[in-house]
């Protein structure tokens, strides 16, 4: 099973919890941070590896993220919920059966996986108390099936393994979740800075994030939960039953809604994904199922955030997340509690996804004046955080004060908090640049990401220390910077017949601001002519004026009379004609836009078209 990377360490004040604050995660290596009096769904079962388990408990012998708390890996499975096949006489005992996927070759099709199960029952037809239970089928990231068998029974598994439409059975495991006041996360990426301005009550996000975990409190004032599916066996909703994926959820996309806590792309449309258990525990067939049924969905979800994971492969998982961003969704994963390195943990070390790492932050700056913490200083690299080259890009992790269950809010640790916060920043990205790919949109985060170069520059510009290996990802940083007008395009058409040149220019903003001015900058010897405004989208018709350049110039102004604020992520679009050469030899060449407000100050740019061709 996968396990959710972190745990709470305060719960809203509940009679029956108390709260020992330590900056660390119960999960996955980390020091316990809440212990619950009474025992209830949220008691974890552990094992230590040594008798310090008072080190962990007791503030005053508060041990390091060397002491490691581990789940049993023995924990009981239970039922699993019956997605879409027939549901047989099932025992979901781990002890009597084991779980496998079956992934079915590429071409294959759903009567190809019919004609597969039938073979299986006619196989299984002589055991009528242990027969096999079909668990999940897969239709859109691959044909396939997960499916109980009892243990020692080959027969039915030999059945499977040599029928030639199968591609790949690998046994089922488990992974394991891994552990309104501005939180310091979305101040140190200066989330509050970016193009929604995270905290000024002001911004919201059109864009859709699902959140794979425990669940979501579909209630939460502060989330707008959007779909909600469960794929765990014993629950009919997608309810959170441990508080994790609610917490993960609002460090993504809580609402700027002056109560609470704000996300990184608030208000965006959750889709919460249960796929964990009350123990933080789930299958990773379910997780497949999960998967399919979000890439069924590509035309809608945007991005998927995975806060688990086990020290494992998984061939069948790693098909299944390759082929959904191949539709297109960005998913980010928790690189890991262990403090090792993250190429061993799967979902994190697939290339397909964004790997992110943990770090501390405890004042929302850049410069390490904060306090420390059991993790480390501030802004230090955690030390419970897996690292190692598989590591994409790195973001805080360490107290992270988000949503919670029942309408409240707690504060928890792990890199299952850094990971949201870079689904919310692809969000935020995906929202702005709706076409832009997966690749797209990681290189864009990497490439606006503090490296270590960046000096500090007193908020959130600025890299962490303490980095335990040579590959020095990049930190996550969202502020709007200069010079980053979104998809500037510009084309020409020469019409011999009318002895004009129509240009197109088009670009998306992504500063809001009053735009005043428009310059359009041509390369040296660009035949330009006289300026003729024929039509303009995303600034009101009648508004805009031209002044021409001549045949030498660069450079065409638009004067945008009585300027209203312009949002950011609008589409702008500039068309105009010329009187110009027509016999002029086509050659490929950009333009250079750059957006000014009232008070003659760069909104965006000057950005830089992709070439066009004269045609």
């Amino acid at each position: 099973m996968a396990r959710h990377l972190c745990r709470a360490s305060n719960i809203n004040n509940k009679a029956l919890l108390v709260s020992i604050i330590m900056g660390v995660c119960l999960s996955s290596s980390i020091a316990t941070t809440t212990i619950a009096r009474s025992i209830d769904a949220m008691a974890y079962r552990v094992t230590v590896d040594d008798d310090r388990l008072s080190s962990l408990l007791y503030p005053s012998s508060v041990g390091t993220f060397d002491d490691r708390v581990k789940f049993r890996q023995s924990m009981q499975a239970t039922p699993t919920q019956d997605h879409s096949m027939e549901n047989y006489n099932y025992v979901n005992d781990m002890n009597i059966y084991d779980r496998y996927i079956v992934v079915l070759r590429e071409g294959s099709s759903t009567e190809d996986r019919s004609t597969l199960i039938e073979e299986i029952k006619k196989d299984s037809s002589l055991d009528q108390i242990r027969i096999p239970q079909f668990i999940d089928e897969y239709n859109n990231v691959f044909v396939g099936f997960s499916i109980s068998i009892p243990r020692g029974d080959t027969n039915i598994l030999k059945v499977i393994q040599n029928n030639p439409r199968v591609e790949i059975v690998e046994k089922d495991q488990q992974v394991h979740m891994f552990a309104q006041t501005l939180p310091t996360g979305v101040n140190r990426v200066d989330g509050d800075l970016s193009s929604t301005e995270s905290g000024n009550g002001q911004g919201s996000v059109d864009v859709d994030i699902a959140i794979l975990d425990t669940g979501v409190d579909l209630d939460h004032p502060d989330l707008n939960v959007y779909r909600e599916r469960t794929f765990v066996s014993g629950t009919s909703s997608a309810d959170d039953d441990e508080g994790h994926g609610t917490h993960v959820a609002g460090i993504a996309a809580a609402k700027d809604n002056n109560m609470g806590v704000v996300g990184i792309a608030p208000g965006a449309r959750i889709w919460a994904v249960k796929v964990l258990d009350s123990t933080g525990s789930g299958f990773i067939s379910d997780i497949i199922a999960a998967i399919d049924y979000l890439t069924q969905n590509a035309d809608q979800v945007d991005v998927g955030n995975m806060s688990f994971g086990c020290e494992c492969s998984s061939s069948a998982l790693d098909t299944a997340l390759n082929n959904s961003v191949e539709k297109g969704i960005v998913y980010t994963a928790a690189a890991g509690n262990d403090g090792s390195d993250a190429s061993s943990f799967s979902p994190a070390n697939n290339p397909n996804v964004i790997a992110v790492s943990a770090i501390v932050d405890t004042d929302g700056k850049c410069g390490g004046q904060g306090h420390s913490t059991t993790a480390g200083g501030d802004d230090a690299f955690a030390s419970f955080s897996n690292f190692g080259s598989t590591v994409d890009i790195a973001a805080p992790g360490v107290l992270i004060y988000s949503t919670f269950p029942d309408d409240s809010y707690a504060t928890m640790s792990g890199t299952s908090m850094a990971s949201p916060h870079v689904a919310g920043a692809a969000a935020l990205l995906k929202s702005i640049q709706p076409t832009a790919t997966p690749s797209q949109i990681k290189e864009s985060l990497f490439s606006t990401g503090s490296k270590p170069s960046t000096i500090c520059d007193g908020n959130g510009h600025g890299y962490f220390t303490g980095d335990p290996d040579q590959f020095h990802e990049p930190l996550l940083y969202l502020k709007h910077q200069p010079g980053s007008l979104l998809y500037v395009f510009a084309t020409q058409t020469n019409n011999i017949g009318t002895i004009k040149s129509y240009y197109d220019i088009v670009f998306r903003t992504s500063t809001s601001g009053p735009i005043k001015q428009i310059d359009v900058d041509f390369p040296p010897g660009t035949y330009v002519g006289v300026s003729l405004l024929v039509e303009t989208v995303g600034i009101g018709p009648g508004k805009i004026s031209a002044s021409g350049t001549t045949a030498t110039g660069q450079t065409i102004t638009y004067t945008v009379n009585n300027a209203d604020t312009i949002p950011a992520g609008t589409n702008i679009r500039l068309q105009f004609s010329n009187i110009a050469n027509p016999q002029e030899p086509s050659r490929s060449y950009s333009v250079t836009v750059t957006t000014i407000d009232s008070n003659n100050l760069v909104l965006d740019g000057p950005t830089q078209s992709r070439s066009y061709i004269i045609k």
